[in-house]
């Protein structure tokens, strides 16, 4: 819904008061409506820290009472504000119609097209390919048009596959970060309040990222592309690991431990805040690995299916979540070390994986915007 209320649909110019021209990208307008939009929700997660303490020095009773009132204070803002909003009409669920053509497409052997270039895969599933081949109609409820839309979200939803490791190189793997900082010293300091320093730091960097760092290079005309925040955000997912094992390598040694000794041996001298960064890298990785993988699938999907692109692109936090939980259990003293060093080098892996790249990577939006610009431009001359 966020993204529905941006004014500018298609590439145009505009003349600023100081005669400059300017094309208003739509693309690039959703980049920055998404990255407001996480600097938001980080906003509300950094309140987290004044909830423990209202827990801690007050009672539960004003932990919670606090975001209650925020919660019963929304339905009064949507209500002022449901004049000006841009609502588009539900069009129903499009699951279902979409599992009935993908089970069409591994009818009589197709399977074997689905790794080749080409449209050799979706054409079984086409009506106007089953009507030409003598095939029945009777089960399809689709068009043409749908399986174009099918075979899009498809593609776009590429995109998401490695997602699940950068999340896990976001928080580690299991408990690991939390029995790293059970062998630290903690100086009065709770071990879970180090954890706020992620929404912080996104906080501080997300404008300076969206109003500072994206707009330089365009004017540089050097704009950071989509597939190149991908890279930047699991690079910083790939460094904080092995930043962490390095750390938790330290943790063992610092404390006169090996790793096949068990941890509550002895505590070590290595200060707790030390793990601020396992929670700053991974932040910055945020704002270029998750708020870009929003915008690609708002941007990228077929209108009908932006809602399943979506729904695929948050699935992978939940993806993640199970592999961490099943690894907790084996995650433990003696093999602490070990973690870090894998998910390291698959982060890196995954930020070199240009086959997530469903577009063309060296055609930039900037590009597309003012190619999309000359075109009307030309159209309008004639």
């Amino acid at each position: 819904m966020l993204c529905d209320q941006s004014p500018v649909k298609r590439s145009t110019i505009k003349v600023l008061k100081s005669g400059e021209r300017v094309i208003l990208s739509p693309q690039v307008t959703v980049q920055r409506y998404l990255l407001v939009f996480y600097w938001a929700i980080n906003v509300g997660a950094f309140f987290g820290l004044a909830t423990s303490y209202a827990a801690y020095n007050v009672g539960f009773w004003l932990a919670f009472l606090t975001p209650g009132i925020f919660y019963m204070l929304m339905p009064l803002v949507l209500w002022v504000c449901y004049k000006r909003l841009v609502r588009f009409a539900p069009q129903g669920s499009v699951v279902l119609e979409a599992f009935k053509a993908c089970r069409s497409l591994f009818k009589d052997g197709n399977s074997a097209n689905l790794f080749k270039r080409g449209n050799a895969f979706w054409e079984n599933a086409r009506p106007s390919a089953i009507a030409s081949r003598g095939g029945d109609l009777s089960g399809v409820t689709w068009d043409d048009k749908f399986i174009d839309d099918l075979q899009r979200t498809m593609a776009a939803c590429k995109v998401f596959r490695n997602i699940p490791i950068f999340n896990l190189a976001n928080s580690g793997l299991g408990n690991s970060v939390n029995a790293m900082s059970s062998a630290m010293t903690l100086g009065g300091v709770p071990n879970d309040l180090i954890q706020n320093w992620n929404a912080l730091t996104i906080v501080c960097c997300a404008p300076l990222i969206n109003y500072g760092l994206y707009p330089a290079f365009s004017k540089m005309g050097y704009p950071i592309s989509p597939m190149w925040r991908m890279t930047i955000g699991f690079t910083l997912g790939g460094l904080n690991m092995i930043y962490g094992g390095v750390l938790q390598t330290r943790v063992f040694l610092a404390a006169s431990m090996q790793p096949v000794t068990e941890c509550a041996l002895g505590v070590s001298p290595i200060s707790l805040w030390l793990q601020v960064p396992l929670f700053s890298l991974p932040a910055l990785g945020e704002i270029f690995v998750n708020v870009t993988s929003y915008e690609l699938a708002y941007t990228r999907a077929p209108p009908r299916m932006k809602g399943l692109v979506y729904a695929f692109c948050l699935f992978t936090t939940a993806i993640s979540s199970a592999i961490g939980l099943a690894c907790s259990a084996a995650v433990t003293d003696p093999y602490l070390v070990e973690p870090y060093w894998v998910l390291a080098a698959l982060s890196l892996a995954c930020g070199l994986d240009k086959e997530v790249n469903f577009f063309d990577p060296s055609l930039t939006s900037i590009k597309q915007d003012k190619a999309e610009v000359d075109v009307e431009e030309t159209r309008e001359k004639r």
